[in-house]
């Protein structure tokens, strides 16, 4: 707005500027003019009044007047001036609330993250405890049973059917979220320690030999730790080995 108010202002100074100038050039073009080109009067005509010179006074009074043009136009540009660092000052304040405002959208985002990240975590807690680990424990109790029935059936005609049974069940817990644990490496988190056997070399120290029951887990959860045997390398194991 500014901008446009100035370019305006100084349009108009320019064209005040250009009618000075055709008035001077008009002055002097009458001031150079011969005498023999001015009219020439009758002898008899009545002398005309004396018109008062203005030869002195209208340059002075172009004069005049383009000092007020030059003073105004400088009053103009003094206001503009300044206008300029109250409209940067008003600037400053509203990137200064942008920032702010920035600030706290960022800070309000990320409370409701954490928000919903708490809110998520009371859902699951309360879908595994009062939902998935009841059914989930049951159906691998069922998973347990048939796989021992299908092991004591093995070579048999019924053995497929025992097989089939599994491997519908085991898709029941597959959709329900449940997978078994296949963790090769010892970790007391998920794995159930039942019996230790000697181990043949040191490097051999707390591997699994084998798995007594499987594990499984819903989502990050343990359901049931895999229970299993490991070895252990003691001193005595160096006696022995030597």
């Amino acid at each position: 707005m500014a901008s446009t108010s100035k370019n305006t202002e100084r349009e108009a100074f320019d064209a005040q500027i250009l009618e000075l100038a055709i008035e001077l050039e008009r002055h002097e073009q009458k001031q150079a003019m011969p005498e023999s080109a001015k009219p020439v009067l009758a002898q008899s005509a009545p002398a005309p009044p004396v018109a008062k010179d203005d030869t002195v006074e209208e340059p002075a009074r172009l004069w005049e007047k383009l000092q007020q043009m030059l003073s105004s136009s400088q009053d103009s540009v003094d206001a503009l001036a300044a206008v300029v660092p109250v409209q940067e000052r008003l600037m400053d304040e509203i990137v200064e609330q942008l920032k702010r405002k920035n600030a706290l959208e960022s800070a309000n985002e990320k409370l409701f993250n954490a928000l919903h990240e708490e809110l998520r975590g009371y859902k699951d807690a309360f879908l595994f405890e009062a939902l998935q680990k009841p059914i989930a424990r049951d159906l691998i109790g069922l998973m347990d049973d048939l796989e021992r029935v299908k092991s004591q059936l093995d070579g048999l005609a019924t053995a497929d059917n025992f097989e089939n049974l599994v491997h519908h069940l085991r898709e029941i817990l597959h959709r329900m979220e449940v997978h078994e644990m296949d963790d090769a490496v010892l970790d007391s988190r998920t794995h159930k320690i039942l019996s230790v056997e000697t181990a043949s070399s040191p490097e051999a120290d707390n591997q699994i030999l084998r798995v007594v029951r499987r594990g499984y887990r819903w989502r990050d959860r343990v359901l049931r730790p895999q229970e299993v045997v490991i070895a252990r390398w003691t001193s005595e194991s160096s006696s022995l080995s030597s």
